[in-house]
């Protein structure tokens, strides 16, 4: 089933069929649900993986890594946008996120938390593209597709500081 899902005026989309995806779409879902496999997640036992698709079509995957003092954590959306950073990499489109417990699979798609979408909102001003976002649970039946402004309507980012975001685009 096809839905249309509208908050606020915000229009996004809610789909359980994998394959009414682009071809793009569902290599990036696919990279994400590969990350899942990286995941190191010893406390919670939740996995998740996430894959960031470039302008120019290159693929950045990141996974969860969770810390004993669990404010260490890194979340997989953090942990691939620091690695596309890392590279020199500053022209991100799109992330999808896939999730799963380590005895079982997730039922429905899980969201970024306040930390991960502020920083994607951050990345979004910095590299001057309104990020797309796909999150999908383990079978990939289940897939809710949006953008980081659909999420965070009034976010509040560098330009609002007023940074120049531009030097950090290249």
């Amino acid at each position: 089933m096809n839905k249309i899902l509208s908050d606020s005026g915000k229009v996004t989309r809610y789909i359980e069929d994998y394959g009414l995806l682009t071809a793009a779409q569902k290599e990036l879902v696919d990279a994400a649900a590969e990350a899942t496999k990286n995941a190191f997640a010893p406390h919670s036992h939740f996995l998740v993986g996430a894959a960031i698709k470039t302008k120019a079509g290159l693929i950045v995957p990141g996974s969860n890594y969770e810390s004993s003092s669990y404010g260490l954590t890194i979340c997989a959306e953090r942990a691939a946008i620091f690695d596309a950073n890392n590279h020199k990499i500053r022209d991100l489109e799109m992330i999808a996120i896939v999730t799963a417990f380590e005895d079982r699979p997730t039922e429905e798609p899980s969201f970024s938390c306040g930390a991960c979408r502020q920083l994607i909102y951050d990345a979004s001003q910095i590299y001057g593209t309104n990020i797309g976002i796909i999150t999908s649970n383990t079978s990939k039946s289940k897939i809710f597709i949006a953008t980081i402004r659909d999420l965070m309507p009034w976010g509040f980012g560098p330009v609002d500081l007023g940074v120049d975001v531009k030097k950090y685009r290249t």
